[in-house]
């Protein structure tokens, strides 16, 4: 089950690269010059995945800017 949702974790990060890619060269283009800067960026990811009944997980969605903040007693039990 594990290696299934890594799977998946990677396929999707594989499949968001080129968006994130063209978002950090705008925001980091005059730093940038085709190198990886080490702790110029970040990008956090929310992957909601979900098992069914034969403990298949299936991709739900992937949350761009996950809310890590508590607001709420829900919130606090919750994360």
């Amino acid at each position: 089950m594990w290696d299934a949702i890594c799977g998946i974790a990677a396929k999707t990060v594989i499949s968001i690269q080129p968006l994130l890619k063209h978002n950090y060269r705008s925001v980091l283009g005059h730093k940038c010059r085709g190198k990886c800067i080490s702790g110029e960026a970040i990008c956090n990811a929310g992957l909601d995945v979900m098992l069914d009944h034969k403990l298949k997980p299936w991709l739900i969605e992937c949350n761009h800017s996950p809310s890590f903040g508590v607001d709420t007693p829900l919130d606090l039990n919750i994360k």
